[in-house]
């Protein structure tokens, strides 16, 4: 039976692109390029056209001397021909610019010849110019030179080839893989082509970044960042996620330091004190059933103008609910019956509002005589009678200094007006207590 091809019907027609060869190149200080000179140069011969075999190479418009983006085209603009990995000789690992990986493209001059061995001078000599992905990871741009200049480092070199001249190992696995060091550690970008997934069974995934450096999962190609892991060991590790939502499917979630909520609008500090929820100003606002407090023991109330707390039983006078003797349903219960049996000592004054009254607007005949029973609590010493709006104590101002409510139209009438912007609504009850007579 006779062979389907032979050897010159293959010659030349199946190219493959492969790194093989390891060489050591120091980079000078001020630069993100280096000339290439010695054992630094590639073993293969230059390989400027498509039809020739060596080492991938473009061609620069003039001659070598400085950084180029010049390449040689290849399946996208993130993978020229001409592209080649590099490491850094210290540690055996990749070199990261803000992130993201640095490679090399080797580059000629104008001058030099297609198929002429590399030179150490002249007009085939060559240099690699050090780059990295774009921001928006859909070009290639130019290593910034503190990060590249000064290093030792070993660079892969992409080289042309036909099948029949391939060697004779490059058929037995990863012998001839795109890991240019075996005795390193391999990065996702020259051990994984990323598909759709990674797996790997019966082992944890181990993997560790660099002071400053980030892990970022993108939307789609070149998109926003959705989630960024950022190691830093001196201002601290951060987590960020920048989604619409996120759904934490857990029974316990454990945040050990507090969270802090809002923090764009009006921050809310969950356990961030020990013990406290604290904002600037609070609503719980329960919009479909009752709001319930619930505690082991004493529930506390405080105001900006009650610094203690005021329990609301005793150990001496009891409940609320059982002063007297009697059984209330509601503190302004309580307050009534003590107004109605309290003798000379007290008096008391409900009434039921029959209008809306707003801010400011004088509300007629509301409490007892102001002008014989001052409620000004700007002056303490001076005060003589309270007043409550559906159950709540108001603080008594004057003229000048209004506080919650203060004298009317006609004092001694029992005019009031309030200072808040709500008012006082059609069926709201206010109660005066007088204390003394």
């Amino acid at each position: 039976m006779k062979a389907l091809y032979n050897r010159a019907t293959l010659e030349g027609k199946l190219i493959l692109l492969y790194r093989l060869n390891i060489n050591d190149v120091s980079v000078p200080a001020s630069q993100n390029w280096v000339a290439l000179t010695g054992a630094g140069k590639p073993d293969k011969v230059i390989a400027i056209a498509l039809a020739q075999k060596g080492a991938a190479t473009a061609q620069l418009a003039g001659a070598i001397g400085s950084h180029s983006l010049t390449e040689i085209s290849g399946s996208n603009p993130l993978k020229p021909k001409n592209l080649m990995v590099l490491f850094d000789g210290a540690t055996g690992e990749e070199i990261s610019s803000s992130g993201r990986t640095v490679y090399g493209l080797l580059q000629v001059g104008s001058t030099a010849t297609d198929g002429n061995a590399f030179a150490d001078s002249g007009a085939d000599q060559g240099q690699i110019s050090f780059v990295r992905a774009n921001a928006t990871f859909d070009d290639l741009e130019a290593c910034p030179v503190a990060d590249i200049e000064n290093k030792s480092i070993v660079v892969a070199f992409t080289f042309r080839d036909s099948l029949n001249d391939h060697v004779e190992d490059a058929f037995r696995g990863d012998l001839d893989s795109l890991d240019p060091l075996a005795s390193v550690t391999v990065s996702l970008d020259t051990a994984y082509d990323g598909g759709q997934f990674m797996t790997v069974d019966g082992n944890d995934v181990d993997i560790r970044l660099s002071d400053t450096k980030s892990w970022v999962f993108r939307a789609g190609s070149g998109g926003s960042a959705l989630v960024t892991v950022t190691r830093n060991d001196s201002t601290g590790d951060l987590l960020k996620v920048d989604t619409d939502k996120l759904d934490v499917n857990s029974s316990d979630v454990d945040f050990a330091d507090g969270i802090k909520v809002d923090s764009a609008g009006q921050l809310i500090n969950v356990g961030v004190t020990a013990g406290q929820v604290d904002s600037a100003s609070l609503k719980l606002n329960a919009t479909s059933t009752d709001l319930e407090l619930v505690a082991a023991d004493d529930v506390s109330f405080l105001t900006v103008r009650q610094d203690t707390a005021l329990p609301l039983d005793d150990a001496t006078a009891g409940a609320v609910g059982d002063l007297f003797g009697q059984s209330f349903a509601s503190i302004a219960a309580a307050i009534k019956y003590a107004g109605e049996h309290g003798g000379a000592d007290m008096s008391l004054k409900v009434s039921v509002m029959g209008s809306n009254y707003g801010q400011g607007v004088n509300i007629p005949g509301a409490i007892q005589d102001i002008s014989a029973n001052p409620i000004d609590m700007n002056t303490p010493g001076t005060v003589e009678q309270l007043v409550f709006l559906n159950g709540r104590l108001l603080y008594g101002g004057n003229g000048t200094t209004k506080n919650d409510v203060y004298a009317g139209t006609t004092p001694a009438s029992g005019d009031i007006m309030v200072d808040f912007a709500k008012g006082v609504k059609t069926g709201d009850v206010i109660i005066s207590v007088v204390l003394a007579q």
